[in-house]
Parts: structure tokens; C-alpha cells; sequence
């Protein structure tokens, strides 16, 4: 359970299904319910998603086994995620690896603050267990991804931008030591600057973020602007994930397996 300043995944050689998943917020029943309508049983599945993986859910202990077991169902699956503004208050709650003398995570006001904020399913999971298993999920700041097909910048609701070239800002997310990479994933999991900027970054065939697409940019020198075409926001909820989940949550999924824009599903 480390935070990375980025991770680069090469797919260009891989012949399953590469699919990008909104935040999923413990879903686990609808993204079993979009993977049985969108791939085959002997499709390998490689799933990107954009944070926030457990709180709020219903079924966020069967969400965690299955991406530990890298597999669903019968499906072996590959999934990825950014860091998201829970992956932050799940990190601040459980204990740090390198402490030997805890086996027990303690009830510490954090651990509390977490569970006031969707994470009482850790409850229901044996606390030994939950260590182990949550330790071998990583989450970088972004995902840079590379198919047959295009080029992908994944992240949560924001990714570092400050004018220079991707592969700069990169060079400088690497240079970072683990508490600042803290801090910046704190400011991108809540900001939406990249998102109101206008930005376009080159050679990039799409940024996904998940964040609620608005129709334009609210505020700043761009106000009333029409949002860059590069830019795809899959999360489908106009919710802000401090409360209980609505009963009509629902999920997205991009499918860019086959074309460079790929194909988006709603669940």
C-alpha cells in the first residue's frame, strides 16, 4: 500500500480486454454486472480504475478479494488504480508496514474519522487480513497507459499539471519523496484544475478522470468555456462521496480495447 508518484503499463502487446472504470465505491455487483454484458468468460481482462475503490459500497470486501485474487469469477483480471481521496483516509487509518510492533491497526480517532466517511465495511474483514491484503495494492498519482491504439493518462479527479511538458512534470512526480507525494495526491484527489484549465496535452490520445463531467467550466479566466474534447469524465454520480451512496448509483466504463477513443458504457 504505497502511493507511486506514476505507473507506466505497456498493453500494446496485449490481446485481452482493456477496460477504464469509473470510481466504483464498493460497487462490486455492478462492475461484475458490466463485465458480463461487455467481455466473454475467456476474455483476460486488464482494469484501470479512477480511485476510490471501496467506501460507501455494499460490497467492498468481494471487491478487494477478487482484485487480490486477480480474478472475477471465472475471468482472470488484471486491476490497476489511481489514488483517491479514500485510498488517502484508508492509508492515514491502517497501520504502516514498517511498524512490526502493531498486528492490530488501533481505534485511533483517524481509524474513526475513516469509518464516519464510508469505511465501516473494514469492519466485517478479519483486521490481520485486511492489513495483508491492502498492502499489496499500490496507487500512483497517475497511470500512464500505452495499447495498439492510443496513449492514456489516467487519474482521480485531477492529475499535476503546470504548463510544462508531460514528460517533465513526470521527471519531477519521480523526484518526489513520500511525504510530498502525499501532499500532492491530497491536492489532485479534490482540485479540478487540469479539468477548468483548458489544457491539452500532446500526444495524448485521452486524459480520464474521475470526476462528474460538467458542461462547461464554471469559473476562472475561462468561465463559460467549452471543456477539451481530450478530456473524458466517467464518473456518472452528481455526488460528492461524503455521504451514504445514492440508491441509483451507477458506474462507467471505457472500453478501449479496439479503438483509439474507445467505447463508454454506462451501468
Amino acid at each position: 500500500m504505497t502511493i507511486l508518484s506514476n505507473l507506466n503499463i505497456d498493453l500494446t502487446n496485449f490481446n485481452g480486454r482493456i477496460l477504464i472504470v469509473s470510481d466504483l465505491y464498493g460497487h462490486f455487483e455492478l462492475l461484475r454486472t458490466g463485465l458480463s454484458r461487455l467481455t466473454a468468460v475467456s476474455d483476460e481482462l486488464v482494469i484501470i480504475t479512477t480511485g476510490n475503490l471501496f467506501d460507501w459500497g455494499p460490497s467492498a470486501k468481494s471487491l478487494l478479494k477478487s482484485i487480490v485474487q486477480r480474478k472475477i469469477g471465472d475471468q482472470k483480471v488484471h486491476v490497476f488504480s489511481v489514488v483517491g481521496f479514500h485510498e488517502l483516509l484508508m492509508t492515514d487509518a491502517i497501520t504502516q508496514k514498517n511498524n512490526k510492533s502493531l498486528r492490530y491497526y488501533p481505534d485511533t480517532h483517524t481509524r474513526k474519522h475513516w469509518r464516519s466517511l464510508g469505511g465501516k465495511w473494514h469492519d466485517q474483514y478479519d483486521q490481520i487480513l485486511l492489513e495483508r491484503d491492502i498492502y499489496k495494492i499500490d496507487y500512483p498519482l497517475v497511470i500512464n497507459v500505452k495499447t495498439k491504439h492510443g496513449i492514456y493518462i489516467i487519474g482521480s479527479s485531477d492529475i499535476p499539471q503546470d504548463g510544462r511538458e508531460w514528460k517533465d512534470i513526470i521527471d519531477t512526480l519521480n523526484k518526489m519523496d513520500s511525504q510530498k507525494l502525499r501532499i500532492m495526491a491530497s491536492n489532485i484527489t479534490r482540485s479540478r484544475y487540469f479539468l477548468d484549465s483548458g489544457k491539452v496535452i500532446d500526444n495524448v490520445s485521452l486524459v480520464v478522470l474521475g470526476a462528474h463531467q460538467p458542461k462547461e467550466i464554471a469559473y476562472g479566466q475561462r468561465s463559460n468555456a467549452v471543456i477539451n474534447k481530450q478530456i473524458t469524465c466517467l464518473f456518472p454520480n452528481d455526488w460528492n462521496g461524503l455521504s451514504s451512496a445514492p440508491l441509483d448509483f451507477k458506474i462507467r466504463i471505457l472500453d478501449i480495447t479496439d479503438t483509439e477513443l474507445g467505447r463508454l458504457y454506462e451501468v
